[in-house]
């Protein structure tokens, strides 16, 4: 693999379901990746996923799309868990690239806090930079001053906060050696997926 959208060691901050619809269940059901070399003839066969956390089993793949001679789309059959890292893995090469998902996790340390509400406030001010997984808490679409009410819920537990506040502990990209990535579309320079990010917890199990 040599890149992925979203990117290796992404965290989703926003709450796990529709604005205004707690039925309505959503998240990462689909991952992008670009391999460095040409491939031919991929299909589900092809991948697996692996799942650290959460509360359920992990989602199977359910479709594979080739853009080009480098790229596909892994779809899976269901959005990823909640409180969890979810990890799709290339049995060819031996790769992957992971997921988190932790609503509130505004800054995507891994933990939820006070610290992601200022990192929110400093997005809508501009005085931060993040994308629409970070900012948009509430899943409107767009990020705004209802996002900072959605995050003051989920930091008092309220609807959507899963977890205990942290997920299992992923690997920085560094810790595997970064590369970067400039002058891809899509991806964020310094963020490749890779055989690093093995999601270690935080602390005991």
């Amino acid at each position: 693999m040599f890149a992925s959208v979203p990117t290796n060691c992404a965290v989703d901050a926003r709450q796990p379901y529709a604005l205004g619809d707690g039925g309505a269940w959503l998240g990462w059901d689909a991952v992008d990746i670009e391999f460095s070399g040409a491939m031919s003839d991929v299909t589900t066969a092809h991948f697996s996923v692996t799942q650290r956390g959460g509360h359920g089993t992990p989602p199977v793949v359910a479709t594979i799309s080739q853009f080009d001679s480098h790229t596909v789309r892994v779809a899976l059959a269901e959005p990823v868990e909640p409180d969890a890292w979810t990890c799709v893995h290339h049995t060819g090469s031996g790769t992957k690239t992971c997921v988190g998902y932790l609503p509130g996790d505004v800054n995507g340390d891994r933990t939820v806090g006070p610290v992601d509400l200022g990192t929110l406030i400093d997005c809508l001010n501009g005085a931060a930079s993040c994308d629409l997984r970070q900012c948009d808490v509430n899943r409107s679409g767009f990020c705004d001053s209802q996002d900072i009410l959605r995050e003051i819920d989920l930091l008092n537990g309220g609807p959507g906060r899963l977890s205990r506040g942290s997920t299992p502990r992923c690997r920085n990209a560094r810790e595997f050696g970064r590369r970067d990535v400039g002058g891809v579309v899509g991806f964020r320079a310094g963020e490749v997926a890779g055989t690093g990010c093995p999601c270690q917890r935080r602390g005991p199990k």
